[in-house]
């Protein structure tokens, strides 16, 4: 099976009231979670969230860069980037 990934950019919100997927900003997504940027942890709630939104294991989800900014570029499958153009207008 042939898997086309793709990089998502997303802007990270942390120490926030929820983790949620605010929606789109141009080709931004923009998400929310709860922790704060310490030791990885607002990571490890935005692979949380996008797995469980998208419905898919964490292990499909791989940060690419960013991983001590705000702004961070995921891998993912291209169709579950389509999925969340789609549900987060």
């Amino acid at each position: 099976m042939v898997v086309n990934k793709n990089i998502l950019q997303i802007k990270v919100i942390t120490k926030s009231r929820r983790n949620e997927i605010v929606g789109w900003i141009n080709d931004v997504l923009k998400i929310k979670v709860t922790v704060a940027p310490e030791k990885g942890k607002a990571n490890i709630a935005v692979v949380r969230l996008l797995a469980t939104v998208l419905h898919i294991p964490i292990s499909e989800i791989q940060i690419a860069s960013g991983f001590t900014t705000s702004k961070k570029n995921i891998i993912l499958d291209s169709k579950h980037i389509l999925t969340l153009r789609r549900t987060y207008i």
